[in-house]
This record gives structure tokens, sequence and C-alpha cells, in this order.
């Protein structure tokens, strides 16, 4: 344990002199960038011998005594860094060796062998719980009314897709207008419609995540002890093909609204 925190103490001395010199050196480049702005903005361009004069004589006594002390400044931590990587040279060699090396890691070896049971057990168990949180999640998420995937859940998929194209469009741009409209600015036409693309690829994205879990463990088995049944995939591979359809149809109205807006502009 002495070694461990003797390690950590060498390793933390060196990232504080890292920083130490990245800092003096920006601060160096930040005087030498102010000071050429300076020169810069006060360059005169048409004025009188006399004010050239006077110019000169303001901006000596303006930069260079900062100049001076940057330097110095910078020369002072120089110093101090190079003692500190001195001490943290000298440090190292004396309390690291290959032995001490080699002897720290077959401890470490040792312990997770003998420990090995236990770890494996936890990997597994905490594997297991992941998975079955984020089974339950998304499938709570398919089940909201609030999805996509339930818009018109009261029509069969078979009906929607007999419907006119341009009829659903115009009902699902009006529920689009009524969900994700902009309560700071109402007639803000565009929000609806980036918000309803951002919330039905989230949804996309969440039913393909469930349904490619729950075959993995169907195909593995191991059914009875997570929270997936037969019922609950068919389910899933349904609100997929819906969600996609309706998708289908926003996209559609939107190359047709793009190219009747082209049409004009061209016209």
């Amino acid at each position: 344990m002495l070694y461990i925190s003797q390690k950590f103490t060498i390793i933390f001395s060196f990232l504080l002199t890292l920083s130490l010199c990245t800092h003096a050196d920006t601060q160096n480049d930040k005087n030498k960038q102010n000071s050429s702005n300076n020169n810069e903005l006060r360059s005169p361009q048409s004025e009188s011998p006399t004010n050239i004069t006077n110019y000169n004589t303001y901006n000596n006594t303006e930069i260079n005594p900062s100049f001076v002390n940057t330097a110095s400044n910078t020369t002072l931590i120089t110093v101090k860094i190079e003692e500190i990587i001195t001490l943290i040279n000298q440090t190292i060699k004396e309390t690291v060796n290959k032995e001490q090396f080699n002897n720290a890691q077959k401890i470490i070896q040792q312990l997770l062998w003998n420990h090995r049971f236990t770890i494996i057990g936890g990997v597994l168990f905490g594997s297991y719980g992941v998975t079955n949180l984020l089974l339950l999640t998304d499938f709570y998420q398919l089940d909201n009314n609030l999805f996509w995937a339930h818009w018109k859940k009261n029509c069969t998929f078979e009906f929607l897709c007999a419907t006119p194209q341009r009829e659903l469009a115009k009902e699902l741009l009006l529920a689009i207008g009524q969900h994700h409209y902009n309560e700071n600015h109402p007639t803000d036409l565009a929000f609806p419609l980036v918000n309803f693309i951002k919330t039905i690829e989230n949804e996309i994205i969440t039913i393909k995540r469930y349904i490619f879990i729950a075959k993995s463990i169907k195909k593995l088995h191991l059914m009875p002890i997570f929270t997936v049944t037969e019922t609950k995939i068919a389910k899933a591979e349904k609100l997929l093909e819906k969600v996609l359809f309706i998708k289908h149809i926003f996209l559609s109205w939107l190359a047709e609204y793009n190219l009747a807006s082209t049409e004009k502009l061209n016209g």
C-alpha cells in the first residue's frame, strides 16, 4: 500500500508540473499577442512628426515594463519546473524498481484469481439487471400513447395503407402542429416539423433496440428469466412497421413541398 501511495504521489506531482508549464507558456503567448495588438491599434496612419514622437515615447513607456516582468516570471517558473522534475526523477529511482513492479503485478493477479468466481458472478448479475431494466424501460415507452406509433391506434394498418396519402398527410401535419408547437412563438412553422423528426427517429431507435435485444434473448433460450414474451415481440414489430409508415408519409409530403417551393422560385 505504501508503494501504491508513493506512485500516485509521483503521478500527481508530474501532472501539476505539466499544468504549471502549460499555464506559463499560455500566459506568455497572451502577453505577446496583447502587445502586438496594442502596437497595431496605436499605430498612426497620417499624423505630424510631433505626434509620431509623442506616440513612440508613450509606446516605449507602456510596453517595455510588461515585457521584462513576463520574461523574468517565465524564467523563475522554468527554474522551479526543472527542480520539480529533478526531484520526481530522484523519487522514482529511489522508490520504484523492476522487482517491486513485478511483485505488485503478481499480487493483483493473485487477488483476481482468488476472487474470480465473485467477479464473474457480479458481472453476470450486473449484465442481467441492466438488460432487464433496459427491456422494461423500452417496452414502457412502446406502450405510451404519446408515441407516434400509436397515432390513429383505432385504425388498422391495412386501413391506413388504403387511405389516400394526401389525406393522411394533412391529418398528420395537423397532429404535429398540436403536439410540437412552439409556446414562445406559436407562429413558428418549422419548429413542430423539426421536433417531429427528432421524436420519431428516437422512437424508431427504441423499438429496434427492444426487438434486437428480445430476439437475441430468444435465440439464447433465456426468455423464462427475462421479461420477454412472444406477444411483446410481435407488438413491437407491428409498432415499428406503423411508425416507419408514418415517417414515410411525412417525408413524402416534405419532398412535394420542397419541389413546389423550388418551382415557385424558378417560375
